[in-house]
């Protein structure tokens, strides 16, 4: 995974004049990495808590048996 630029050098372009089409470009090409980052940590997450649910339940069964 590759590392992600700070925010601030994306929003690098001078405030008080008008944006260009390339900073434009650059700043949505950078939101929609971090959105793709995001959804795959979000992902992650789910199959991480999927798996320990799992692990508690074989756990709980596995007592009942005892």
């Amino acid at each position: 995974m590759e590392k992600l630029q700070p925010i601030t050098d994306v929003c690098r372009a001078p405030v008080d004049g008008p944006i260009s089409p390339e900073t434009i470009t650059e700043m949505e090409s950078t939101l929609k990495d971090l959105v793709r980052q995001e959804e795959y940590v979000r992902n992650l997450r789910q199959e991480v808590e999927h798996k320990i649910r799992l692990f508690m339940l074989s756990e709980a069964s596995s007592d009942l048996v005892k």
